[in-house]
């Protein structure tokens, strides 16, 4: 089920299981070089992306949820904070893709960045490990 099938009419998605308490359910992402190249394809199957280096990148998502959870926002607010304040972070439910742009996206509500932009990691000697024969 994709997040544009939860959403249906309403401003608010439709839990998976409505019998569930919908702060329950989980937030779906993707990362990785073969989903953040891309993410168009993908884009109603997963509520936000982590583009780029995740080194950086997901210590800040999971502060921000830390914070979303405890300040009590809802689903889609926390979708918000988190793509307002982790440089990085592509949720699809606030861009539209229209046909014929070549898959470009551009923002649907305000606020959200105009870019996303790919986080990558400054190079840490230490953590560098050269080729192994």
């Amino acid at each position: 089920i994709s997040w544009k099938e939860r959403l249906g009419d309403s401003a608010r998605p439709t839990p998976w299981n409505v019998d569930e308490d919908p702060s329950a359910t989980p937030l779906v992402f993707a990362g990785g070089p073969t989903a953040t190249s891309n993410p168009e394809p993908f884009a109603d199957f997963f509520d936000y992306f982590a583009l780029g280096d995740g080194e950086d990148l997901l210590p800040e998502i999971g502060r921000c949820l830390q914070t979303c959870k405890a300040d009590g926002l809802d689903r889609v607010e926390t979708l918000f904070r988190l793509c307002t304040t982790v440089r990085g972070v592509y949720v699809p439910m606030f861009y539209d893709s229209p046909p014929g742009w070549g898959g470009a996206v551009y923002p649907v509500r305000e606020g959200v960045p105009a870019r996303v932009l790919r986080r990558v990691a400054p190079p840490d000697p230490f953590r560098q490990i050269g080729l192994v024969p």
